[in-house]
């Protein structure tokens, strides 16, 4: 997980630490967006959800260098 986690934020790659704190943090958001909306949240809310949360899940920076297509 924390070698997924060194992929996907190359600048904490060196501290494990980080990266465990990070991965955390947003699991933690996860959680308390799930909890939230509920199970019973409409496809319209999740893609609601889903694109709020898109910052979190993709490093827009790291897609649009030459970094992301090495």
């Amino acid at each position: 997980m924390l070698d997924d986690a060194a992929g996907r934020w190359p600048e904490l790659a060196g501290d494990r630490k980080a990266l465990l704190m990070r991965v955390l943090e947003i699991g933690a958001r996860a959680v308390a967006a799930e909890t939230a909306d509920g199970p019973a949240a409409s496809a319209g809310e999740q893609r609601i959800r889903l694109t709020r949360r898109l910052p979190d899940l993709v490093d827009v920076d790291a897609l649009l260098s030459d970094a992301a297509w090495r």
